[in-house]
């Protein structure tokens, strides 16, 4: 064989086994390779040399694979510590299963809220410890339906814990498939809901108490305004009668009586006339009283300033020689049931007609304002007022501030505001200073 060849034979043969040495981890081979090279008895020095530069770039590029490798594992050391040191602090609890429910990964979460052990449990079937026997069955048949590759995405169920406490929790599930396709694994994110969904029972149940209660004082309510109702048409119809008799014979004796009998006589069967009037008309205020409760409401758009003016109109007619500073704005259209709107118009401007009687320069104001989803509407006067520290007695039936002596009046005309008012949806109040004057106010909603 030519010296060259024998030379390139020998040179691959050295380069071959010194490579091997290296990549299998044998010093010896190594060693012998380079020795072959080096002592060979090729005697040609130019092969020997490429084998030796040869195997350097192989050792060289060993030794950057062993360093990459070494960074890789590192840096995958890092990431599995950071992704477990996330799982063991998360409040949420999370336990990964396999494809046949056993547990193969633990939180420290489940361990708080179960009483196990990451120990404990892995390696289990869920159903092992965990689950109350009523719901064993259907949670092995969806595991049966995991290897069909289903499973639910969000569920709830109870996990019995080491003390045979109940936990009801709310689950996640998140499927992981293996290489082939198939699911493999199951990763369930849980949120103890026990407390929640006690509290959501607790609610359920005082809303069904309330719900009765309401009913039964509605029931008591409608009975109590039946008895109501009842009462006014009995003192409605029933004291009207001897009212009308004594009120009559009063009159049939005054006449006959003339001047034969004492002053004083005559001047108590005026006031026995004058009780019975007065009587009869408290009868026929509370009868309308409690009717505004049934009366139906037929609401409108109503032109406020015309209803006003009017009203005024009319009740001025009475009082035709008084001279009064009345200033009427300009009055939104509102809502409103055309006859009681105008009840209430009538009871408050007549109010402040009554109680300027007395200023020497009565002064009345009629207007209004928007307030939110409110029309406000109001009446002011610089009357006799009234002391704020009472303003809560105002709006009560057959409740006055004021003597009879000094102002006429049954005490229910208010009464009647704030009810029609209240049955609109509005408010009612006043504002007031005694010998100042007072303001009354009432509210409407806006219209749709």
């Amino acid at each position: 064989m030519p010296r060259t060849e024998q030379s390139r034979r020998v040179g691959w043969k050295a380069f071959t086994l010194t490579a091997l040495g290296f990549v299998g981890g044998g010093g010896g081979a190594v060693y012998f390779g380079l020795e072959f090279m080096l002592q060979g008895g090729t005697g040609d020095s130019g092969w020997v040399l490429v084998s030796i530069l040869l195997v350097a770039c192989i050792v060289a590029a060993g030794g950057l694979a062993a360093v990459f490798l070494g960074k890789a594992r590192k840096a995958l050391k890092r990431e599995r510590d950071f992704n477990t040191a996330v799982l063991e602090t998360i409040g949420a609890l999370v336990v990964v299963l396999d494809r046949d429910g056993r547990i193969v990964r633990f939180n420290r979460a489940c361990e708080l809220t179960t009483g196990y052990s990451s120990a404990e449990a892995q390696g289990q079937y869920l159903w092992d410890n965990l689950l109350p026997a009523e719901q064993v069955k259907p949670v092995k048949a969806v595991f049966a339906q995991l290897r069909a590759g289903q499973f639910p995405n969000q569920h709830e169920n109870e996990w019995v814990t080491k003390s045979s406490a109940r936990r009801l929790i709310a689950w996640t599930n998140t499927a992981l498939p293996g290489a082939n396709g198939d699911i493999e694994y199951v990763i369930g994110t849980g949120i103890d809901v026990t407390e929640c969904r006690r509290a959501e029972k607790e609610i359920r149940k005082l809303n069904e108490e309330l719900e009765v209660r309401v009913r039964v004082r509605t029931a008591q309510l409608e009975d109590a305004n039946r008895e109501l109702e009842a009462f006014s048409y009995s003192v409605s119809h029933d004291l009207r009668a001897p009212l009308h008799r004594i009120s009559g014979l009063a009159d049939l004796l005054r006449p006959e009586a003339g001047e034969a009998i004492e002053l004083e006589r005559q001047r108590y069967l005026a006031a026995i006339v004058e009780s019975a009037t007065e009587m009869r008309t408290l009868i026929d205020n509370l009868l309308a009283f409690s009717q505004l409760s049934r009366q139906p409401i037929h609401r409108q758009d109503i032109a406020t300033t015309s209803l006003v003016r009017e009203t005024l109109n009319s009740l001025l007619r009475e009082e035709p020689d008084r001279r009064l500073d009345i200033a009427v704005g300009e009055l939104p259209v509102c809502q409103a049931d055309a006859a009681l709107l105008k009840q209430v118009w009538i009871n408050l401007i007549a109010n402040a007609l009554k109680y300027t009687r007395h200023q020497p320069a009565p002064v009345i104001e009629i207007g209004s304002r928007e307030e939110n989803n409110e029309l406000v509407f109001f009446v002011k006067d610089n009357g006799a007022g009234f002391d704020m520290r009472h303003a809560d007695r105002l709006f009560g039936v057959f409740q006055r501030l004021h003597r009879a002596e000094d102002f006429e009046g049954t005490g229910i005309g208010l009464a009647n505001v704030r009810r029609i008012i209240q049955r609109h949806g509005g408010r009612t109040w006043a504002e007031g200073c005694v010998n100042q004057g007072a303001t009354f106010y009432f509210s409407l909603p806006k219209s749709a």
